[in-house]
Formats: structure tokens, sequence, C-alpha cells
């Protein structure tokens, strides 16, 4: 046996003054209860000031006698108005290794775990955590698009309103957009999580409405039909329908000037290309836009007699301008027209 080896639990330093690590150097912290819904907890006081600003003020609060200090006893506990099951998959994080965090490494399994992280690190002010919770959440809808439901995408839609992070929201809405788009979603749960968050969500609604201005039928044989859609997004369709389709009307009416060119020597050349260019033009909108000309002109047409059965906002569009309804951004008049400049002699 080599004596001369020194032990490692010898002092290195003999004859050193020794002393406290400022922060590493946990002095009393005792375990702190805390009950969310009929669940009792006991954690390290530490774990939760360093991630969260409130509980970090919470426990810096003076400390009367402890056997009346919350926390101290399952009969006195914390009480925290969350989800148990939400508290504990904050925990779990809160607990873990940092090699077992990584997001790339989180599971798709744990997608519901790390909502309530992300909520939860919102409300008790843990910046850190937020930003992790981000991370995971884009990683995981960009790895498994296919695989999420409408509810996922509402929740996740609603965590990254709620954080601030709008990277996320663009994410989810595209990935929600492309799942309504290709039939393997309904549009009425993103329709109301776009609803419920309108102020910070006008682009994603413009997309979805643009997405039922394209489904209106060619064809008359075919009944507009709208079952469990609320009556908002019905009336923002048809006046989208109609703002379109009367704004394309007067595009496909007033033709910009072309004048002629000094190349255009060839006697009615010049008139000729214009007949063409205005046949193009007026085309061009019911070639591109056909769900805005086709079928069902009475969307767009006020006065027209229809059958018996339409609604009225059929016959009398121009009814859902009137207060309290107010169109979206999308459907605002475009600006005028600038008409190019007559060619440069050579």
């Amino acid at each position: 046996m080599n004596t001369t080896t020194p032990s490692l639990l010898e002092d290195a330093h003999d004859g050193g003054t020794v002393t406290q690590h400022s922060e590493f150097y946990a002095e009393g912290d005792p375990l702190c209860t805390i009950r969310v819904e009929n669940t009792l907890f006991k954690v390290h006081r530490y774990l939760l000031t360093q991630a969260s600003r409130v509980f970090r003020d919470l426990f810096e609060l003076p400390q009367g006698d402890p056997s009346t200090t919350e926390g101290r006893s399952d009969d006195n506990p914390i009480i925290l108005c969350d989800s148990a099951a939400d508290f504990a998959s904050l925990l779990k994080y809160l607990y873990a290794s940092g090699c077992n965090v990584t997001p790339a490494d989180i599971p798709f399994s744990e997608l519901q775990n790390v909502f309530a992280v992300a909520e939860l690190a919102h409300k008790y002010q843990m910046d850190g955590w937020q930003k992790w919770a981000v991370n995971v959440l884009l990683e995981l809808v960009h790895s498994n698009e296919a695989a999420l439901s409408s509810a996922d995408l509402a929740r996740c839609y609603d965590v990254a309103i709620l954080i601030g992070a709008p990277t996320l929201q663009s994410k989810v809405a595209t990935v929600w957009l492309g799942r309504i788009t290709n039939g393997s979603l309904p549009i009425l749960p993103a329709l109301a999580a776009a609803e419920a968050r309108s102020s910070m969500s006008r682009r994603f609604l413009s997309s979805l409405y643009e997405l039922e201005l394209n489904r209106i039928p060619t064809s008359l044989a075919t009944p507009l039909s709208y079952p469990g859609y609320a009556e908002v997004h019905v009336k923002r369709i048809f006046v989208g329908q109609w703002s379109l389709r009367a704004w394309w009307t007067h595009f496909t009416a007033t033709p910009i000037t072309l004048s002629a060119g000094t190349h255009c020597s060839h006697t009615g050349r010049h008139d000729l290309c214009l007949r063409e260019f205005k046949n193009t033009w007026k085309g061009a909108p019911i070639f591109a836009y056909p769900h805005a000309f086709s079928g069902y002109p009475q969307i767009a047409a006020p006065g027209l007699v229809l059958p018996p059965g339409y609604p009225y906002y059929y016959t009398h569009p121009q009814a859902l301008l009137q207060p309290p309804f107010v169109p979206p951004s999308f459907i605002q008049p475009p600006p005028p027209l600038v008409q190019p400049a007559p060619p440069a002699a050579p």
C-alpha cells in the first residue's frame, strides 16, 4: 500500500483561513412544504429561490415563529393555486440534471409536461426556464408536425403568446395552417384559438379566412355550409368575399394605360397590343382567384333576388359592415394603382 498518497479528505491548505462560499453554502436551508390542490410537496427552498424571483421574494420575507410560518409543516403549507400535475412537471425538470434537459433530447411524450413548465415559469418569473421551454417547444413542433393534435397546437399557441415568443407563435401558425390545408385537422379549433387572442393573431386569422375564401364553391349547385362556425367568422368570410370581388371588379375595369413605344412602327400594332393586354388584364384575376368571381356572386352583389331560405347576409352583405361588426384589416381596400411612366425615347 502506498502510504505517500494523500487522502482525498486531507486538507490541502493546512493553516489557511476557511470561509463560507457566499453563494454555494446553504446554511439552514430547510425543506419547504407546498400544497397544490390536494397534494403536498416537500422541496428544497434553494431550488425554488434560484429559479424564481417570486419564490425568492417570498422566502426573503421576515420569518416569525417556525410553528406558525407557512411551509414549515404539513399542517401549515404554502398553498399554490395551480394544478398538482403541472407543479409536479415543473419540479421534475427543476430537479433534473442539466445533461437531461437539452431541448433536442426531450421526447414528444413530454409535450404536456413542457407546456406546464412554460406556463408556471411565466407565472413565477422563471426567465431561464421560459426560454428553455420555448426552445423545447420549437424543437418538438418542428420534429412532430404530423403528431400534433388541435388541442396541442392550441395550447402551444397560447403559451407562445403568454410568454411573448413570436418565433414559436409563427411556427405553430404555419404548422397548423398546413395541417388544415391538407385536411388532417379541422379549422374550427384554430379559429377559436386565434379569436381568443385576436389582438395578437390578426395575421393568423387572415390566413384562416383566406383558406375559407378559397373553399367557397365555384358552382351554385354546391350549397354553402358552415356548421359549428361562430357567427362572427361567417360574417367575416362573407365580407371578405364581397370586398375582394368588389375590389377586383374595380381593378379589371380600370386597366393601366400603356403608351406606344418608338419601336411600334407597324400600323395598328399598338391598338392590337392594347386589346390583347386589356383582355389579359381582365381575365387575370378570374384565373388567379376563381373563388372570388365564380359561383355565389350573390354574396358580392347586394340586391339580387335569391331563392327562399338563403341567409339575409347573402342578399345584404353591406349590413355586415354596420356596427358592432368591424371588418378585419385584411379586407381593407388596397392603395390605388400607380400608372407606369411612358417608355423613354431611345
